[in-house]
């Protein structure tokens, strides 16, 4: 049984102990490794923005407009369109735009400059004769133009919306400002090549005591490597090594900081890189690993050992960033180098994004100039229509719908007004009407040509006689347009 004298002795020995144990608690300096995860992030992300750096990916280019099948499309299209769109040049002046219609559609204003240049290529001097003669048309009588007209006037509408979805797109931030952002953030030195860099730019100021670049985080909260100094660099007399215990830390220079020396010291403890290539996966780990590390104190953000304050010696290594935080939650968007960071991550994540869409719009643009390049091919390979000269059966059958006549009064878009449905595009009124010729034609297969022709029809092919003819004059301009014997 203890008696009383030794167990009195007993409590003076635990007092003793626990008193000792508080006045070396209070004098010590910042414990050893206890910045040593936050160390290892802040040095990772200084790291990336060392040596020689290469950007990955590389910018895919946007893909080049397709011009040659926009001027096919035109080459074969109607002519009453294409006079809507460019006015002729006198004598042998090339032909110039026309002026746009006040009242176009909101698809026909974005199209309107795209098919005008288009036009005015097809009805220069020689151009359209080139261009079906390139294509294999030259020898292609109406109906096989007519035919290849309306296969390639689809393609050539699908290649103006691929080619529009990625030509308006903003482009992609250069590799220069990728990286002049980058070592902005990391070192405040916005250089691109690998020359020595002026560390005394970690700072806002320089020539500061650690209580005023890391107790305020005023001036050290310009970069991260402001934020190193302050975890990692010990003030006069200290011996402590809050980052790595394997290393003797940089001491805080008399003088102030930041300074050459001390950076080549610091460096020595996270050592540089000759080149590194950057990746938006990359740089986006790289912020998160360090906001992970930050904690709140009311408005105070805190980075490093938490404390009441960031004095290097016996209250904590860390550095604070005022106003970062509210109601003990942290803002990292209010520490400057750590939004740089993830801007330069929200670039380069564009930068993927746009480059697929580049190399997609290319690929399918490709696939489009082989397609209409086969077009012509298979409308030579078809039959010419023969000229039928039995009535055409006008009665209904069971298995047959009655024969329906397309209003070409709805037809709104000039591409689509075309001679083989019964239309004719009118340039003067800037409106789609009936095709009176293809009526006459209609009315003749179906009577097996043994009707007789009524106005101007009646001439025929006799172009003199169709033109010396009052009445036929006057029909056609109360049609609203020239009228063409047939």
């Amino acid at each position: 049984m203890m008696t009383p004298f030794i167990l009195i002795r007993k409590i003076a020995i635990i007092a003793a102990a626990s008193l000792c144990t508080i006045i070396l608690g209070a004098n010590a300096a910042a414990d050893n490794r206890v910045n040593v995860a936050t160390f290892h992030a802040l040095c990772a992300a200084l790291q990336l923005g060392d040596g020689a750096i290469t950007i990955d990916p590389p910018i895919v280019s946007k893909p080049k407009p397709p011009t040659e099948i926009y001027n096919l499309n035109m080459t074969l299209a109607d002519e009453g369109w294409q006079k809507t769109l460019y006015k002729a040049g006198k004598d042998s002046e090339p032909p110039t735009a026309a002026e746009q219609p006040e009242k176009l559609n909101t698809d026909w204003k974005e199209k309107w400059w795209t098919w005008t240049t288009a036009a005015i290529a097809a009805n220069t001097k020689g151009v359209a004769d080139k261009i079906k003669k390139e294509h294999g048309l030259d020898a292609a009588d109406a109906s096989q133009l007519q035919q290849t007209s309306v296969a390639v006037s689809q393609i050539a509408d699908t290649a103006y919306h691929v080619y529009s979805a990625v030509a308006t797109t903003e482009e992609s931030k250069s590799d220069d400002d990728i990286i002049k952002e980058l070592r902005a953030a990391l070192t405040g030195n916005g250089k691109t090549g690998t020359e020595p860099f002026d560390s005394t730019k970690a700072f806002t100021n320089t020539a500061q005591t650690y209580a005023q670049a890391c107790e305020s985080g005023a001036t050290a909260s310009k970069t991260a490597l402001g934020a190193l100094f302050c975890l990692c660099v010990v003030p006069n007399l200290q011996t402590n090594k809050p980052c790595i215990a394997e290393y003797t830390h940089p001491t805080w220079n008399v003088a102030g900081e930041p300074n050459s020396g001390t950076y080549n010291n610091l460096r020595k403890m996270c050592q540089q890189r000759s080149g590194n290539t950057i990746s938006a996966q990359k740089v986006t780990a790289a912020p998160e690993a360090i906001e992970n590390k930050l904690t709140a104190a009311s408005a105070t953000a805190m980075l490093g050992e938490p404390a009441a304050t960031c004095d290097g010696s016996t209250t904590g290594a860390c550095i604070k960033y005022q106003n970062a935080a509210t109601s003990d939650i942290v803002d990292s968007n209010k520490i400057l180098w750590l939004k740089k960071m993830k801007t330069v991550a929200q670039w380069l994540q564009q930068r993927e994004q746009r480059n697929a869409a580049n190399k997609l719009a290319t690929e399918e643009l490709e696939r489009l100039k082989r397609l209409v390049s086969k077009t012509p091919t298979h409308a030579n390979r078809r039959p010419k229509p023969a000229h039928a000269h039995t009535p055409a059966n006008k009665t209904n059958t069971a298995n047959s719908k009655p024969q329906q006549e397309t209003d070409c009064t709805t037809i709104t878009n000039p591409q689509d007004c075309k001679t083989a449905i019964g239309c004719k595009y009118n340039s003067t009124t800037n409106k789609c009407e009936k095709d009176p010729k293809k009526s006459v034609v209609q009315a003749n297969q179906e009577t097996g040509g043994s009707s007789t022709a009524s106005g101007c029809a009646k001439h025929g092919t006799d172009k003199t006689a169709c033109e010396n003819d009052k009445k036929c004059k006057l029909e056609g301009k109360m049609q609203g347009f020239r009228f063409y014997c047939i």
